[in-house]
């Protein structure tokens, strides 16, 4: 229920821009870690997921910013990839 409720207020934050489908995750100090994991397995269960989430590539190291410009076509293929239950 508190996924949900998350989602909802995220999906507030898109109505009154329809073509903003991205939602950069920035928690500096990590407080909000431990629902990031549920956020995105919850966002993958959601047909058609209603955003992207973004956040921080450790093993890449790179940001929300950079990760944004990567292709739409990349986000679809991840998106598809997450659903069948593979890798990110």
């Amino acid at each position: 229920m508190l996924l949900e409720a998350l989602v909802d207020q995220f999906n507030q934050r898109f109505v009154h821009e329809k073509r903003a489908s991205v939602c950069l995750w920035f928690d500096e100090h990590r407080e909000l870690g431990r629902v990031l994991p549920h956020l995105r397995e919850h966002l993958v269960l959601l047909e058609p997921a209603p955003f992207v989430l973004l956040e921080y590539d450790a093993a890449a190291l790179h940001g929300q910013i950079w990760r944004r410009a990567e292709s739409p076509a990349h986000w679809r293929r991840r998106a598809a990839t997450r659903r069948r239950g593979g890798a990110s």
